[in-house]
């Protein structure tokens, strides 16, 4: 249901995508090949695109950069705008799959193999994308730039150092380049990569936060004197940026030297569950439990763990156990609550759910949204109307009174469609119909608005309508969750 935050994610891609659009269009109308099209669409077809991508009409702008490909096979630009429309619907495989054809056909090719390394680092190929980033141009900031992330994936930080200070050198205003040479220099300069964080954190950009929390992470570990806690701090900032390779061998150090280190014992842990080795995961948790059973962390790593294995009854324990050795925290309690929804406990996860928006407190954003979730949980899987109901209710009433902490149109937009939908639930179908006509002209970009009025199209026998609604309801969505729902 996150979906404000889902297009906060995309929105910098999509704007780049869109300029994307329009190089590839004046490139067409500069190249020197121009007069080939004399009798051709090509112009027009790029144009088309142009729009396409404007309206967020996905599929068609994808199809239109495919014509634009075989009439030009040279242009590169058409390749890479639709290999970004793969990536904003979450598909890297079909991107990577079309930039390796550019490659095959376009005369510049060098843009192309940066994007192959982008894409091959993103399906955690590292190789490949250090193959593919051989063929970029070597002087270009963007390739020192994954090459340094590459480098910091495989555990190769004196080359991670060496890309991305080049990185540093050659755009020194770049905020990213200098986060990721803070993470580089974490073991072998910490003072350094105090600095780098702290030049990354201070600048606007969308890894702002993470500069933030790295660099306060940094200056504790300096500040603190045990040298065991200096080394599991630093494991613990490169960890939390999404990169356990590089921890691996100082953390079995700390171990060698303390092997009832507990913090060490779950870092390690975690490390081994995200490079997919499972069971040596769960011997370095198993032996943290058996040092502290009251830490909470511990049972709520189990908890995902055993899930991964499909084992549910184990996974089940230890998320309820987490939950209640740390009742009032919230984080636990979420996960308790979707662990319920994915096993499809819908009762044990309306009732987490509760306990957890009654914790939360303060209204925000992060609290309406659980309890715009908590209310489609009853209306649309216990059809339980009177508790669903009653928190559509409650927020529409905020709504419509501007008492929400945040006056967001697209937080109303989202209470509305709550709202459109219980009363479908109630059998009002016209009367919703009316209301999700007028929801998707506010908000035409929301693929569950669309999602929601194909399902009330169906129920008044509108297949047509319906069969449209759904389309672009798919084509919207860039996570996937329209194909996990009822078709």
């Amino acid at each position: 249901m996150d979906l404000k935050l889902i297009w906060s994610k995309h929105k910098v891609r999509l704007i780049a995508l869109i300029v994307l659009a329009g190089v590839a269009l004046l490139w067409l109308v500069f190249s020197p090949t121009t007069f080939k099209f004399l009798h051709g669409d090509a112009q027009q077809t790029l144009r088309e695109a142009e729009t396409a991508l404007s309206e967020r009409s996905y599929q068609k702008a994808l199809t239109l950069y495919q014509k634009a490909m075989l009439i030009d096979k040279s242009n590169y630009l058409p390749y890479l705008a639709a290999a970004e429309i793969y990536s904003l619907k979450n598909q890297p495989q079909n991107a990577l799959d079309l930039i390796l054809q550019g490659v095959q056909n376009a005369a510049e090719k060098k843009e192309l193999y940066l994007e192959a390394g982008r894409l091959s680092l993103a399906l955690n190929d590292p190789q490949k994308a250090r193959e593919y980033l051989l063929h970029a141009d070597q002087q270009d900031f963007q390739t020192h730039l994954l090459a340094g992330q590459t480098y910091l994936v495989q555990d190769n930080l004196p080359q991670a150092q060496k890309m991305l200070s080049a990185a540093t050198t050659t755009q020194p205003t770049d905020p990213a380049s200098h986060y990721y040479l803070a993470l580089a220099l974490v073991f072998d300069d910490p003072q350094k990569a105090l600095e780098e964080a702290k030049t990354a954190s201070e600048r606007n950009w969308e890894g702002k936060a993470k500069a933030l929390s790295l660099q306060q992470t940094l200056a504790e570990m300096l500040a603190a004197k045990n040298d065991l806690f200096k080394t599991t701090l630093m494991c613990y900032a490169l960890l939390a940026a999404g990169y356990p390779q590089p921890t691996i061998n100082p953390l079995k150090a700390v171990l060698r030297q303390d092997p009832k280190y507990r913090d060490a014992l779950i870092l390690l842990g975690t490390v081994q569950f995200k490079l997919e080795q499972e069971n040596e995961a769960l011997s370095y948790l198993n032996a943290a439990l058996q040092i502290d059973p009251a830490y909470a962390q511990t049972s709520l790593l189990l908890g995902q763990i055993y899930e991964s294995q499909t084992n549910f009854p184990e996974a089940q324990k230890y998320f309820e156990q987490a939950s209640e050795l740390e009742h009032l925290n919230v984080t636990f309690l979420e996960e308790l609550a979707t662990f319920y929804e994915r096993r499809e406990q819908f009762t044990q996860a309306t009732d987490t759910w509760e306990k957890l928006t009654a914790n939360e407190g303060e209204v925000n954003l992060t609290k309406i949204e659980n309890e715009i979730h908590l209310a489609f949980l009853y209306l649309d899987k216990l059809h339980d109307l009177a508790k669903g109901g009653d928190w559509a209710s409650q927020l529409k009433t905020a709504s419509d009174s501007d008492s929400l902490p945040l006056p967001d149109a697209d937080l109303k937009s989202r209470i509305e469609d709550l709202d459109l939908w219980f009363s479908f639930s109630q059998g009002k179908e016209k009367e919703a119909l009316e209301g999700y006509q007028t929801l998707v002209t506010q908000s035409p970009y929301n693929p569950l608005f669309w999602y929601h009025k194909a399902k009330v199209e169906e129920a008044l026998g509108k297949k047509k309508e319906s069969k449209e609604s759904l389309t672009r309801a798919r084509d919207l969505d860039l996570t996937g969750e329209i194909g996990l729902l009822p078709q």
